[in-house]
């Protein structure tokens, strides 16, 4: 019960701390790198996360799910029916460290990349 409790309090955690992720230059596009160092703070995840590590994790979370579902809507891409946020951000990381010579690019495109690669509708 204890276990359940503290993880459903970590996950409220990092959906709070996902709009305070951390103060940027508005103009600024998210790029590759740092969507892929949010990245694998969320692969790297542990219960004793420290919060401003919780806020980046999120917010990778929360982009390439948000990237996810409009693409899934538009039919851009055909995921398996049962696949989790989870799963997604773990395909992202793989492209990611498989295309360093693009992670300068708009963090949305590459998650747009990366999601076309690896879900093309046939």
């Amino acid at each position: 019960m204890k276990a359940k409790y503290l993880a459903t309090a970590a996950t409220c955690l990092l959906i709070l701390m996902v709009c305070s992720v951390r103060a940027e230059d508005n103009s600024k596009w998210t790029t590759g790198a740092d969507l892929l160092g949010d990245c694998v703070k969320l692969e790297n995840a542990m219960p004793n996360l420290p919060s401003a590590d919780a806020a980046r994790a999120g917010r990778c979370l929360g982009e390439v799910n948000g990237v996810c579902n409009t693409m899934f809507h538009y039919q851009m891409i055909c995921p398996p029916a049962r696949m989790s946020a989870g799963q997604a951000v773990l395909i992202v990381v793989r492209y990611l460290r498989a295309h360093p010579e693009d992670l300068h690019m708009n963090s949305s495109l590459l998650i747009m990349m990366a999601l076309s690669e690896a879900f093309p509708c046939k």
